[in-house]
């Protein structure tokens, strides 16, 4: 009878199946592990869990023609709203979710109807972390007059000074396509009121007449951005407005950040910017866009690199700037003269009209780190030691010096054995520096154990 009951008790307490989720307690030093779909799942359809901390630890494929995928209508984490109004009725996200480095890769989601705001992984959040998480191949459609749409997170509107939210280390990849009269849309978030850094969107971004606020990053930010990028092509039918390549309307600071996506708008279309759109409060210092800006007929304030903003700061853009016949308000860098300063900032001579708001330059000044007044660049201290900017001197435009990896060879964003070879190829030899893509880590020029030294210090390191 002893071994019986023995055997009982082993099988209870070691038996997998009891487990809620893959492993885990919930708690901070024992996070709830995310090992497939049905522990995502588990997380979704459990509010009460909201508040605890989870880790993942394998990629999650959500594809509906595999067994575990499906397509979703509503957000899958923190997703009840009041239709009526739009408001979010249900529990926010509160807690800690750790991707790991790990993906949620083809999450697909076709909301119409009356449930089509807060759409996203993440329907609603508040007080919460969410890091190190890739979101790959989503697809978002949504109805007209949809509200509050991301990738990753629909809102993240609610805060406490004591416990911000935070993004980071996170990315989304996809599109997202949304009907007329759709409001805060973004690759990334619809509405950020947290702090995100070190992320990114490779998101298409889309919505029909009459929609506004639509970002390639986030559709409207009041939480400071640092370290981000967008590169998805964000787009507006007629009498659309607030449409940037980066973020529509912004009431925080943004820093080191860029944006190469194309941005329009149809006719009568307003405030279109290559980076951000529309400023209400915050600054926006070292960045820079790429993507051409482009309003139909009758369209107005047209940036190449905001339409309006009150404080700019080293930044510049080089897309083309137009507007249909009745245009108006259009400028290379910014649109409108609204009370605000601009402080070294450039922009590609004819890329867009010449409303004396910064300052022109031809191709081959934009290639000279001389033409950049008091910019801070890699390898000079005159303009301060934090190494914010490099350029390849004579070949390409200023880069922002986090966008590459000292030893990256391959551009994989992780320095390991293949990013060796060519150090080992040019050991000794004069070479050109790593922002043209040389083995010279240091830029002292030549290759030799200083460089090892650099390589080391980074290896395995990813961006």
């Amino acid at each position: 009878m002893r071994k019986v009951v023995l055997t009982f008790l082993i099988l209870a307490v070691g038996s997998p199946c009891f487990a809620k989720y893959s492993g885990g307690t919930g708690e901070p030093n024992t996070p709830y592990q995310i090992a497939n779909a049905a522990d995502l799942m588990t997380l979704a359809n459990d509010a009460n869990d909201y508040n605890k901390c989870f880790i993942m630890i394998a990629d999650v494929n959500l594809d509906s023609n595999l067994p575990d995928g499906q397509i979703f209508t509503t957000a899958i984490i923190a997703r009840d709203i009041n239709s009526a109004n739009y408001v979010f009725d249900g529990r926010s996200f509160t807690g800690v979710f750790d991707g790991n480095g790990h993906r949620i890769t083809n999450l697909t989601i076709n909301s119409h109807g009356d449930k089509k705001g807060y759409l996203g992984l993440f329907g609603d959040v508040c007080e919460c972390e969410i890091k190190n998480l890739g979101l790959e191949n989503v697809f978002i459609s949504s109805d007209t007059n949809s509200r509050f749409v991301g990738g990753l997170i629909g809102s993240n509107d609610h805060f406490s000074f004591s416990n911000f939210n935070t993004v980071r280390d996170c990315y989304s990849s996809g599109s997202i396509v949304c009907g007329s009269g759709s409001h805060y849309i973004g690759g990334l978030a619809g509405w950020n009121n947290g702090n995100i850094s070190n992320s990114f969107s490779k998101v298409a971004v889309n919505a029909g007449d009459a929609a506004y606020t639509i970002g390639g990053l986030v559709g409207v930010n009041k939480g400071p951005l640092a370290n981000c990028f967008a590169t998805g092509n964000v787009a507006g039918g007629n009498n659309s407005g607030t449409i940037g390549g980066l973020v529509a309307d912004y009431f925080a600071d943004i820093n080191n950040c860029y944006s190469t996506g194309n941005v329009s708008g149809g006719n009568n279309s307003g405030y279109l910017g290559g980076l951000a759109a529309h400023c209400y409060s915050g600054n926006i210092s070292n960045c820079y866009s790429t993507g051409n800006v482009t309003g139909g007929n009758n369209s107005n304030t047209i940036g190449g690199l905001i339409a309006a903003g009150q404080s700019i700061s080293n930044c510049y853009s080089t897309g083309t700037v137009s507007g249909g016949s009745g245009s108006n308000f259009l400028g290379g860098l910014v649109a409108t003269g609204n009370p605000f300063s601009i402080t070294s900032c450039y922009f590609l001579t004819g890329s867009g009209p010449d409303n004396h708001l910064g300052t022109p330059l031809t191709d081959t000044q934009m290639k000279q780190q001389a033409s950049f007044v008091g910019w801070d660049f890699v390898w000079e201290t005159t303009n301060g030691t934090d190494d914010v900017w490099a350029i390849c001197e004579g070949v390409s435009y200023p880069k922002l010096a986090w966008q590459f990896i000292a030893g990256d060879s391959d551009n994989d964003k992780n320095v390991d054995f293949i990013d060796f070879a060519p150090l080992a190829n040019k050991w000794m030899q004069a070479d050109s520096n790593l922002y043209c893509g040389g083995a010279d880590l240091n830029g002292d020029g030549i290759v030799d154990m200083l460089d090892i030294a650099v390589f080391t210090e980074n290896w395995l390191v990813g961006l």
